[in-house]
Formats: structure tokens, sequence, C-alpha cells
């Protein structure tokens, strides 16, 4: 098996794996089980949304009002 390493934010780390603890699962496990859904579903496995930021600016003045 390869050994990958990645690269990401300490704190940001910190948070997924404690999320991914809570159900039972280790980071590398994730990424493995992220990656085998990519290759097996030809796409990304989650959604990937653009926001919309002139809906949340709208909502926020609402919100204001």
């Amino acid at each position: 098996m390869k050994s990958t390493t990645i690269r990401m934010d300490d704190d940001l780390k910190k948070e997924a794996s404690a999320k991914l603890d809570a159900l039972g699962l280790n980071f590398n496990t994730y990424v493995v089980m992220a990656t085998k859904q990519l290759v097996a579903q030809n796409r990304i496995p989650f959604d990937l949304v653009v926001p919309d930021t002139q809906s949340e600016d709208e909502d926020k003045r609402e919100e204001a009002c």
C-alpha cells in the first residue's frame, strides 16, 4: 500500500478528526472511503456548491430590518 501526505491546517485536521472519531472512523479511513467513492462513482462524493453571495447579503439585510 502506498503512503500519501496531505497538507492542511492543523485546526481543520483536529476538528475533522474529532467528528470522525465520533463516527468511529479515523482520518485515513475517511480519505480512503472518499477516494473509493470518487473512483466508483466517477465524481466527487459530495455536492460542490458556489454560494450565492447576493442572496446571503439580501438575507442579512432582511434580518436587520
